[in-house]
């Protein structure tokens, strides 16, 4: 039993003298050792590991019972751990609180419980634990017991660096070749140790925060060789994909290792893709080159079929060295147009000044595994003459360059940048000063809506800051037509074979000079004394044509109309030769869709049924009248035709009527 307080306190006292005084002496040697204490949380009793959890907190030694017991209250027992690092007899240090025990003491407090200080426990490595007791028999020492504490992980503080993973795809053939599933093999470690084991996890999703993992897919311990597996099976099971695999290793005190990076394997169960062909950039092999023009455009690269593609594959090209983002194939249908971004073209050309080789690659991630690549070189000439271009150039492509002032454009009038119906016939005068970095030998082109006018091409002669005057000639003003704002620049190239210019910027002209009246219609199949009459409605060409007034529609391309205008045609036929009124039953509108071939060549409208839009002239006027046709160019604003008119009889003098139809 213990003793009293105030007993207590007297004992402690004096025994604290006594245990001062065992410091300075050299303890006297026991006559026998007394039982090892014992320890709770040892986990391995071969070694006397203990668990990683009890070396966080004091440990608790156990005293076990000596084999006499006091049972005079004066008998009193004092008890005091000592400990070593090295097990040597001279190594050993008192260290806790000394405790003592007052008989009578009773088997059932044993065995006696005493804390040793958790501060003293080592990181790594052993530790001997004994006691000393004191009793009115002697002074005594206990057996040492020597433990393992081991709180350090493997890989200590630094995280474990990640699994090796086998080289290459992981697919059918290599699952095939490896029953065991995917190898993996554990770097070695300082201090590995029979009972360390391992957990493997195989992840989907890899996150780069700090998790913790469980359901492992894979665990035991450490192997000899270091090689561990993910058995084929799950794999199989997870199929394609890029997998993250990492894991942990416990040394047998229980102590985890940390989790740095991740190793990963690319897994394609499904077939495989593959006949990869190399990439096409039709605007860079239709002319054997890339220019600043094709730029402008909007550059594609091409990706022809494969075999094995799947809808989730994606496509990582490369233009030089700069890669593309990737694109999924998705829903679309091959070929596959992916477009090339402005600002990769222009730095990968960089500040060449001729035509470089770029090389074009691709290959096809099925999940991430890469497959290819497939490559072809396209030549690139993005090369310009004129004023140095702004360093970063934001508009690139844009042919502009604001360093070439715009051209000033006078009228025969006198009028700037104004072409009026005064100055309708006649030329016009373009003006504009010699750009900054002007060469003698560079091409200058003047373009008029558009449009260049080739016979002013002028070979730089002048320095820069001179004037120079170019004559627009009528024609093309004309051609152009009437526009409040048509637009008008001029440009330059290194020489006559370059393929790039510079623009200057635009000068908008108004023009209302041109005479925007289409040209006529003509009737076809007029008699000789300038009738229209039953012969007319016979196409002698196509004799079988079912019977109609056979009209020809010109050309209307030099108004610039655009294919799927609607031009709007009037028939109209009246009771005189000269005035009258129309004749209500016979009048025929007919709005006609225009293809590119009537607008650039013109087309024959035929007037027909015969029923409807012909014989019914006979019956209102059968000694004849006046057919009128015109048309109407549905443009904004329209621009409609000046009419035309000719005699028309119906009358049919061997028949006393109206013309025999059918043509007998």
């Amino acid at each position: 039993m213990k003793p009293s307080n105030t007993l207590k306190h007297h004992r402690a006292t004096k025994a604290r003298r006594n245990y001062l005084k065992l410091q300075d002496a050299p303890p006297s040697p026991a006559w026998d050792a007394l039982a090892a204490p014992s320890v709770k949380g040892i986990i391995d009793p071969s070694d006397n590991t203990l668990d990683k959890d009890y070396l966080k907190s004091d440990l608790d030694v156990g005293i076990p019972q000596f084999p006499h017991l006091p049972s005079d209250p004066s008998d009193f027992v004092q008890l005091q751990l000592q400990y070593s690092l090295t097990g040597a007899d001279d190594s050993f240090s008192a260290i806790g609180s000394i405790e003592v025990l007052t008989p009578p003491l009773e088997s059932s407090l044993f065995p006696y419980s005493m804390a040793f200080p958790q501060v003293a426990i080592p990181r790594n490595g052993p530790l001997w634990i004994r006691y000393e007791m004191d009793d009115p028999t002697g002074l005594y020492y206990s057996s040492p017991i020597k433990l393992t504490c081991d709180s350090v992980a493997p890989w200590g503080d630094d995280p474990a660096p990640p699994l090796t993973t086998p080289t290459g795809i992981i697919n059918q053939t290599y699952l095939a070749n490896n029953p065991a599933g995917i190898e993996l093999l554990i770097p070695d470690y300082l201090d590995r140790a029979p009972g360390d084991t391992y957990q493997a996890f195989y992840l989907s999703v890899w996150s780069e925060d700090d998790e913790e993992y469980d359901n492992p897919i894979a665990v035991g311990p450490i192997p000899a060789n270091l090689k561990i597996f993910i058995p084929g099976d799950r794999v199989r099971q997870l199929g394609d994909g890029r997998f993250y695999i990492v894991y942990y290793l416990f040394d047998k005190a229980g102590n985890r290792s940390r989790i740095r990076l991740p190793a990963t394997v690319d897994v394609v169960l499904t077939p495989e893709p593959e006949n990869l062909r190399p990439p096409r950039v039709p605007l860079a092999t239709d002319d054997s080159v890339l220019s600043l023009a094709d730029a402008q455009v909007g550059v594609d690269v091409v990706i022809d079929a494969y075999t094995n593609a799947l809808h989730q594959d994606k496509i990582a090209i490369t233009w030089g060295t700069k890669p593309l983002a990737v694109e999924q194939i998705g829903s679309r249908v091959f070929p596959l147009s992916i477009r090339v971004p402005s600002d990769i073209l222009r730095d990968e050309y960089g500040g060449a000044s001729s035509v470089i080789t770029t090389n074009v690659s691709y290959q096809v991630l099925r999940g991430e595994a890469p497959y290819g690549p497939a490559d072809a070189d396209f030549n690139v000439d993005f090369s310009i003459a004129g004023p140095d271009r702004p360093y970063p150039d934001h508009d690139w492509p844009d042919p502009v360059n604001d360093r070439m002032i715009a051209p000033t454009i006078t009228s025969s009038t006198n009028l700037e940048n104004e072409i009026t119906p005064a100055d309708r016939g006649q030329d016009a005068t373009l003006t504009f000063k010699v750009f900054e970095g002007a060469g003698s030998g560079q091409v200058v082109e003047f373009y008029w809506g558009g449009t260049q006018v080739t016979e002013r091409r002028w070979v730089v002669d002048q320095p820069t800051g001179s004037d120079k005057a170019v004559t627009i000639p009528w024609s093309y003003i004309e051609a152009a037509g009437n526009n409040v704002a048509l637009p008008v620049h001029y440009s330059v190239r290194a020489d006559a074979s370059a393929i790039n210019e510079q623009e200057s910027l635009p000068q908008y002209v108004a023009v209302t000079a041109i005479d925007m009246t289409p040209d006529d219609l003509e009737f076809l199949g007029v008699s000789g004394r300038g009738w229209l009459n039953c012969d007319s409605i016979w196409d002698s060409p196509a004799p079988d044509a079912e019977p109609a007034i056979r009209v020809q529609v010109p050309p209307c391309s030099h108004f610039s109309v655009a294919p799927g205008t609607t031009m709007t045609l009037t028939w109209k036929v009246y009771d005189a030769r000269v005035g009258g009124n129309p004749i209500a039953a016979v009048q025929k509108i007919d709005p006609v869709v225009l293809t590119t071939e009537q607008i650039e060549n013109g087309f024959v409208w035929r007037v027909k049924p015969y029923d409807r839009h012909i014989k019914p002239i006979y019956d209102a006027v059968p000694l004849g009248g006046r057919a009128e046709v015109s048309y109407v160019i549905e443009t904004a604003p329209p621009m409609p035709s000046r009419p035309t008119e000719n005699l028309i009889n119906m009358a049919h003098q061997g028949t006393g009527n109206s013309c025999p139809v059918p043509r007998p």
